[in-house]
C-alpha cells in the first residue's frame, strides 16, 4: 500500500495566497467604487446596495464608508 503524507505548509501557503488574492480583488473594487463616487455631484443622493437592499445615501457618507472599508482591507492585506 502507498503511504499518503500531508503537506501542511503547502496547504497553509495556498490558503494565504487565496486570501491575499481575494483581498486584492476587494481592494481594487473599492478603489473603482471610490473613483466613481468622486465623479458624482456632492449633494446628489445615491442608491447604495447592501445585502440585496438599496439605501438612499448622500455621496459623502458613501465615500466615508468605502474609504473605511478600503483602509481595513489594506490593513488586513499587509
Amino acid at each position: 500500500m502507498a503511504i499518503i503524507e500531508e503537506v501542511p505548509c503547502a496547504d497553509k501557503h495556498w490558503k494565504e495566497q487565496r486570501l491575499c488574492q481575494k483581498l486584492d480583488r476587494e481592494i481594487q473594487q473599492l478603489k473603482v467604487a471610490l473613483s466613481e463616487l468622486e465623479t458624482a455631484k456632492p449633494k446628489k443622493a445615491t442608491y447604495n446596495k447592501r445585502a440585496n437592499v438599496y439605501f438612499l445615501e448622500k455621496r459623502n457618507v458613501i465615500v466615508e464608508i468605502k474609504k473605511n472599508e478600503l483602509n481595513n482591507k489594506e490593513k488586513k492585506a499587509s
